[in-house]
């Protein structure tokens, strides 16, 4: 999983200034914290006119991420087992017993995700099944029981990783007793049955002779295999030494020096006192014969939960979560399935990544972000308020309207012309050393934001920025504004819908909700007839996707200190906007010295809304 980002992002339709701060302000805390992960972004497309700069100056654009919201993959690896869907469920339990972990995913050998097990459900199926057949019956495989058991082979010719159903049998009487039992018992119900057992040749060789399933020889076999070996050698067996031997039998290890194991190796060396060494050695190839150390009764517990994984997991969706989920989804789930209580998270392969509990996504901090050239939350990247965000800081010099439930650590916020202007300021403060190709960023913003300095909102502060910065770049501040001012194509663009949503804000009124537009131009000689036929056609079908009753284009031409407004609402609004038609066109009106959306024209229209009726 990666490391904790940290997002620096503008705003919603980002300007210029949201861009540039956004690079250089990323540039500056990865000066002041180079171990993070300082990552810039945009909060969507970035305009032209912020294209032009960032290829002026040779800047790679930052990346435009419209939804931040943490992902299942941001959450760090919580370390939990995981289960192979070929081991037996007794590692489920086992694992359990020492962690007390309940929910295991399950994959394959290539790290696919298969399913998910759950210790709750084997309470049925394996811990206290509920009638007395599936007490006695076992779907596993010959390795399955190997693992669960800690048995060794004595002989097999069968394929270890086949899936087999038996019938568990626990031969307790003696042969006579045995062959009635089983003297119904066809070729079938032989080759199905689990025998477990301890020392008993003769049931043994009668049930080789029936080509019995399997043979399973416990503890007990094994003990007096060596203690028959033991009278071999003529050493005393008095109550207290064979007693002695049994109990070393009980902590005696599975397998011998040489990996053989022990019972094997007894039989073996005196098979001319062991009748059970010519049984085995005559054993046809349909019958398995292992043995193990636990005694009957615990290897009959065991062999119950010999059963392979993949019989008992849940495969259904409900369990799994692609890795680019978004956390709030995966909270949803855990809500609506209530018998959910893990999720395997999942790559586009569907190779396991990591399982999440409910509380791994509670107070969980993934992902900080800072804010520049903004603070409202109408503004802020979508995700800012999801699971697992921390604003951390704002940078910003428009007025503070943040959302009196969200939490930050540091504001530095100024009342300057451009949030770049502040930047700047923080860069000399903090001694941190400031490279050409960022200071022309700053210039370059500044320039945009104040309008070369003819905006109302530009500062003395501006004003001081511009002429140090300029002293840093050796670059013209005038000169690079008009150039950057020259670039913009404005409605020359073909896609004029996109040209008005570039840099556009809705705002409350008591009529209702009102949009405003600012768009840039080289020349108000762009505005023909049919640019402003096609510009009102778009402001109506934003007005009604929007749900909006009033929206506005403000276009501004910088070189001539001037705009025209373009509108789109209730007809008494031109009896109450107190400016005239721009060239008798109608819902176009004229603004000299106007260039300002914030300080200009919005002060304007909130008390000409105050008038509509």
């Amino acid at each position: 999983m990666p490391a904790q980002i940290t997002y620096v992002s503008g705003h919603k339709n980002p300007d210029t200034d949201s861009c540039c701060s956004a690079i250089c302000y990323s540039r500056f805390l990865k000066a002041c914290h180079p171990k993070r992960n300082i990552i810039p972004m945009t909060a969507g497309p970035i305009m032209e006119q912020t294209r032009f700069i960032l290829n002026k100056f040779g800047v790679t654009p930052p990346d435009v991420i419209s939804d931040i919201s943490p992902k299942a993959k941001h959450v760090p690896q919580t370390g939990r087992d995981v289960l192979n869907i070929n081991q037996p469920v007794s590692q489920a339990l086992e694992i359990y017993n020492q962690k007390q972990q309940l929910d295991f995913a399950c994959i394959d050998d290539e790290n696919n995700y298969i399913g998910m097990l759950q210790i709750n459900d084997l309470i049925t199926s394996i811990l206290r099944p509920v009638n007395e057949t599936d007490m006695t019956q076992i779907s596993c495989t010959i390795n399955s029981l190997i693992k669960t058991l800690g048995a060794q082979i004595v002989h097999n010719t069968q394929n270890l990783n086949e899936i087999n159903k038996y019938r568990l049998v626990i031969p307790t009487m003696d042969l006579e007793g045995f062959k009635l039992i089983s003297d119904s018992w066809d070729v079938e119900r032989w080759s199905e049955s689990l025998f477990i057992m301890g020392y008993n040749p003769e049931i043994t060789s009668y049930i080789i002779k029936n080509n019995g399933g399997m043979i399973i020889l416990t503890r007990s076999a094994e003990q007096i295999t060596r203690i028959k070996a033991m009278q071999k050698t003529h050493q005393p067996m008095n109550r207290v030494s064979s007693h002695q031997a049994i109990n070393e039998m009980v902590h005696h290890e599975m397998e011998g020096p040489e990996g053989t194991s022990v019972i094997l190796q007894h039989i073996q060396t005196h098979n001319e006192t062991d009748p059970l060494y010519n049984i085995i050695k005559e054993a046809p190839e349909h019958t398995t014969i292992m043995c193990t150390s636990f005694c009957v009764a615990a290897a009959t517990v065991l062999s119950k939960q010999a059963t392979p994984v993949k019989l008992l997991c849940k495969s259904d969706k409900v369990h799994q979560v692609k890795d680019n989920t978004p956390l709030r989804d995966i909270k949803e789930r855990f809500l609506a399935h209530k018998q959910v209580h893990a999720l395997a998270v999942v790559d586009q392969q569907g190779k396991y990544l990591n399982l999440l509990k409910r509380f791994d996504i509670e107070d969980v901090n993934l992902i900080d972000l800072v804010l520049v050239d903004h603070n409202e939350l109408g503004q802020q990247p979508t995700g800012s308020q999801a699971i697992g965000v921390s604003i951390i800081e704002i940078v910003d010099h428009h007025k503070i309207a943040i959302d009196d439930q969200q939490k930050v650590q540091k504001m530095t916020v100024k009342p300057v012309g451009c949030t770049c202007t502040i930047i700047f300021e923080l860069f000399k403060q903090k001694g941190v050393q400031l490279d050409k190709q960022t200071a022309s960023l700053l210039m370059s913003a500044i320039l945009t934001d104040t309008l070369i300095l003819k905006s109302p909102t530009a500062t003395k502060t501006d004003a001081e920025t511009l002429k140090l910065l300029q002293d840093l770049t050796g670059i013209d501040y005038l000169q690079l504004g008009a150039e950057i001012f020259s670039s913009v194509q404005g409605f020359s663009s073909m896609d004029k819908k996109k040209v008005v949503k570039q840099d556009y804000k809705v705002f409350e009124a008591k009529q209702g909700r009102y949009g405003v537009s600012q768009v840039e131009v080289s020349s108000h000689s762009q505005i023909s007839d049919d640019v402003i036929n096609e510009l009102l056609q778009i402001l109506k079908e934003m007005s009604t996707n929007e749900g909006l009753f009033l929206t506005c284009c403000l276009v501004t031409d910088v070189q001539l200190n001037s705009s025209i407004l373009i509108t789109n609402g209730p007809a008494s609004f031109a009896d109450v906007v107190g400016y005239g038609l721009w060239k008798n066109k109608k819902c176009c009106y004229d603004l000299p010295g106007v260039v300002s959306r914030k300080k200009q024209l919005m002060p304007h229209l909130i008390n000409v809304l105050s008038l509509l009726e």
